[in-house]
């Protein structure tokens, strides 16, 4: 028997639940209510209002509104001009953290418009799938790549959005991606991501005071001594090389850097070793003349 079935691990990471189409050309409204999942819906043409911890918002063609589990909301349409909307049903334990890199929050359940032609083209995608047998993982993609149109776009206030904030996010990603390679170096790095040398290193400076190559290889490092499950100040040179060789995790520069890190360890230990002992005899010396 599958023991994650039944055990902590039972609630996959995003799960698409439902998606629909509604036309409230009749005055369709609901609530209020609660519901125990969260919803996006995404305003096809009209507009309508959510009525959410006791404010109400407008909300117009091309605009999105999130109803959060377990909060009161109604919305309606606008008699004057009803609102058409298409909508998405999740849960999951991802699902917060995923949302919480949008614009929507509790105090702003509302998304501004964004994207229209793919927003349309994401949830229209969804209506014919077999969501919990044949296309479920097709369409948990899909949910994916929906919020994460959301974040690119309409990201969470307070988030980096300059573009060397941009740009590390994406050098940082590749790196995790790509440090085990031996062709991977900075100017690989600057070839993907479409960016002179001197731009990856201005960005990699002005956020984190240190170069891409320099984070490179520390990262390699922190790679390498993580995966031998040993510190590199307990553990001899020679073997974490000769480990991660027979491993085939890493290639011959980064132990080159391993090496390196590992000499500087070494220095660093003895030399604090020598201090420690040179403190030792000054404190005996002292006390003798205090006797």
């Amino acid at each position: 028997m599958n023991s994650s079935v039944f055990g902590s691990d039972s609630q996959p990471g995003l799960t698409l639940l439902a998606t629909g189409r509604q036309d409230c050309s009749d005055l369709h409204s609901w609530g209020p209510g609660v519901r125990p999942v969260y919803i996006i819906h995404y305003i096809l043409r009209g507009q309508g209002f959510i009525e959410y911890h006791k404010k109400t918002f407008p909300v117009h063609t091309g605009e999105s509104f999130l109803i959060y589990p377990y909060n009161t909301i109604r919305y309606y349409p606008d008699p004057g001009n009803p609102w058409e909307y298409t909508w998405v049903e999740f849960t999951g334990k991802e699902a917060a953290s995923l949302l919480d890199q949008t614009a929507f929050s509790p105090a702003a359940p509302v998304c501004p418009a964004i994207c229209p032609a793919r927003l349309r083209q994401l949830f229209a995608d969804l209506q014919p799938l077999d969501l919990y047998h044949q296309n479920r993982n097709e369409a948990n993609g899909i949910l994916r790549t929906l919020l994460g149109l959301y974040a690119d776009y309409a990201p969470a206030p307070g988030l980096p959005d300059s573009p060397a904030s941009s740009l590390l996010a994406n050098a940082v990603f590749l790196i995790r991606s790509n440090f085990h390679h031996e062709y991977f170096h900075t100017e690989q790095l600057c070839q993907m991501l479409g960016v002179s040398r001197s731009t990856l290193y201005r960005a990699f400076q002005s956020e984190l005071n240190i170069s891409p190559g320099e984070f490179l290889s520390n990262f390699r490092i922190h790679q390498a001594v993580s995966y031998t499950h040993l510190r590199a100040h307990e553990t001899d040179s020679y073997l974490v090389c000769r480990l991660l060789l027979e491993k085939k995790k890493i290639n011959r520069l980064t132990l080159i850097h391993i090496l390196l890190y590992m000499r500087n360890q070494e220095y660093s230990r003895d030399r604090e070793m020598k201090m420690t002992q040179d403190a030792c005899r000054w404190d005996r010396k002292q006390n003798n003349r205090d006797q």
